[in-house]
C-alpha cells in the first residue's frame, strides 16, 4: 500500500513538472507603447502596435495576431494564428495580416515569424512576410493565461466585398 501511495505521488509529480513547460506561453506578449512595428509589404501594418495572445498545449501553439495604430488601439483588428509551434526554447508560427498584402515576390502572403522565449516574459526574434526581409521584434508579456478575457480570444469577423 505504503509503495502504491509513492508511485501515485511521484507520477503526480512528474506530471506536475512535465506540464510546467507545455503551457509556458500562454497568455499575451506585446510590443509596447514605445515599440510600434512595421512589416514592409503588409496593409495597413506600418507603424502598428503588436499583440499576440496564445494558447500552449505541448507543442501546440494556437492564439490571435491583434494589431492596432498608435493611439488608436479602440479600434483594433486581427488574425489567428496558424501552425504555431513550440519546439527548444523556439515559438514558430505563420498568420496572414488583417487586411491583405501588396504583391508579393513569392505570391504568398503570410507573415512568419520566429521568436525565443527569454526568462517567462520575453519573446525576441524576427517577423517577416513571405520573400521579405525579416524585421526584429521584441514582445514582453502583458498578461498570464488566468488574465484573458474574452475580448483577447475573439476575433470578431471581418466584412469582406463580392
Amino acid at each position: 500500500m505504503r509503495a502504491a501511495r509513492l508511485a501515485l505521488t511521484a507520477c503526480f509529480l512528474a506530471a506536475a513538472a512535465g506540464c510546467s513547460d507545455t503551457h509556458v506561453l500562454s497568455g499575451a506578449f506585446g510590443t509596447g507603447e514605445d515599440a510600434p512595428l512595421t512589416l514592409p509589404g503588409a496593409n495597413g501594418l506600418e507603424r502598428q502596435h503588436m499583440e499576440l495572445v496564445l494558447g500552449h498545449y505541448g507543442p501546440d501553439v494556437a492564439g490571435l495576431a491583434w494589431f492596432c495604430q498608435e493611439g488608436a488601439c479602440a479600434a483594433r483588428t486581427c488574425s489567428h494564428i496558424e501552425f504555431g509551434s513550440w519546439s527548444d526554447g523556439n515559438l514558430r508560427f505563420v498568420f496572414t495580416p488583417p487586411n491583405g498584402c501588396e504583391a508579393t515576390v513569392s505570391g504568398t502572403c503570410a507573415v512568419s515569424g520566429t521568436l525565443t522565449l527569454e526568462g517567462d516574459s520575453v519573446l525576441r526574434g524576427t517577423l517577416s512576410l513571405a520573400g521579405g526581409e525579416p524585421v526584429q521584434v521584441t514582445l514582453k508579456r502583458t498578461k498570464y493565461e488566468g488574465e484573458l478575457v474574452r475580448d483577447d480570444v475573439e476575433c470578431p469577423a471581418r466584412e469582406t466585398s463580392q
